[in-house]
């Protein structure tokens, strides 16, 4: 009955209009320091009078801008920023696709290599997180080998193969200009 439920409010709530949230952000200068206040509201459920999502509505006093406030009282509380969450799988198909590396029949390969290997394990959060032995390998590739780990140069690799599979390039072509500065690199790097 559960699932019914949950799949009978999601396809209902795929077919409805999206909701209209009023984002208010309020800056406040405070001598040298600037606080910040959010708030939000719901301007029109949407489809969250379906499918009930955690939205908190918080509003904010109607304020003229430049104006003077007074000071009520003041709460010292720290706030520390955070990193960035770890990877999950999704998250980082979806950074693979924004950079274009990858396809999406290798995206599943590439997840289930750097598994497979060592260099990251899935946390009790199901995020990514690296290992050591992750960490070390990242760390001696960047240091050695920079250009191959390079956003960029996989991009443009990736693009080159699509217009080799395309009949526009030559992959006798791809394959040299790749090959030989790698190939020097890794001959000095083995020595070294």
């Amino acid at each position: 009955k559960k699932l019914y439920r949950l799949i009978w409010q999601r396809f209902l709530a795929s077919q409805m209009p999206p909701a209209r949230v009023a984002t208010t952000v309020l800056d406040v200068k405070a001598g040298e320091y600037t606080l910040r206040a959010s708030g939000q509201r719901i301007l029109f459920d949407g489809f969250l009078k379906i499918y009930q999502m955690k939205v908190a509505e918080t509003e904010l006093p109607d304020l003229a801008p430049r104006g003077n406030l007074k000071l009520e009282k003041l709460l010292p509380e720290q706030h520390f920023t955070e990193p960035p969450p770890r990877y999950s799988e999704a998250s980082l198909v979806k950074i693979l696709e924004k950079n274009g590396i990858g396809r999406p029949s290798t995206y599943a390969p590439i997840i289930s290599t750097v598994q497979d290997r060592g260099y990251v394990q899935k946390n009790e959060s199901r995020r990514l997180a690296p290992t050591e032995i992750g960490f070390k390998v990242n760390d001696m590739l960047v240091e050695n080998f920079p250009k191959v780990v390079d956003v960029q140069f996989t991009a443009k690799m990736e693009n080159d193969l699509d217009e080799v599979a395309d009949g526009q390039m030559k992959w006798q072509n791809v394959i040299k200009d790749f090959y030989e500065p790698f190939a020097q690199n890794l001959e000095e790097k083995y020595e070294s």
